[in-house]
C-alpha cells in the first residue's frame, strides 16, 4: 500500500499506535520494520525509517536503535529514502545527545545522506527558533 512518498509518513502513525498496544504488538512492528528495510518498494523502504521517529516520540524505541536501523541503508539510491534518513538524523541530533551526534558522525558517511542531513538539521533549527 506504499504507493508514495507521503504515503509512509502517515503509516508512521498507526505503527507507533499498534506498537504502544502492547509488547506484542511492539515487537511485531519492529520485525516488519526489519524485514522490509530491504523490499524493492522505496516507499516502503521509506517506512521503516520514519516509522522511527514517532516510535522514539512515544518513548517505544531509542535514538540509537534507529541509527542502527538506518546505518546499512545509508547507500540506498531513492532519494524518497535518502531524505528520510536525513530527517530522522535531524531529529535524533535535536535530542542533544552529544554521544548521538557523535555516532551519526562516525556511521553515517554517504556524501548525499549528509549533505540531505545537514540541510534537514539546519531548516529544522531555523523552524523552532
Amino acid at each position: 500500500l506504499c504507493d508514495g512518498w507521503a504515503v509512509p509518513d502517515y503509516y508512521k502513525e498507526v505503527l507507533a499506535g499498534w506498537a504502544r498496544r502492547r509488547e506484542t504488538e511492539r515487537q511485531l512492528v519492529f520485525h516488519s520494520m526489519a524485514e522490509h528495510a530491504h523490499d524493492a518498494n522505496p516507499y516502503a523502504r521509506r517506512l521503516t525509517i520514519v516509522a522511527w521517529l514517532d516510535l522514539i516520540r512515544y518513548g517505544l524505541a531509542t535514538p540509537q536503535a534507529a541509527l542502527d536501523h538506518v546505518a546499512p541503508l545509508q547507500h540506498d539510491e531513492a532519494y524518497y529514502v535518502q531524505m528520510a534518513i536525513a530527517w530522522l538524523l535531524a531529529e535524533i541530533t535535536l535530542t542533544g545527545e552529544a554521544s548521538l551526534v557523535k555516532a551519526i558522525r562516525t556511521e553515517i558517511t554517504d556524501d548525499t545522506v549528509l549533505r540531505m542531513y545537514e540541510q534537514k538539521l539546519r531548516d529544522s533549527r531555523r523552524k523552532k527558533r
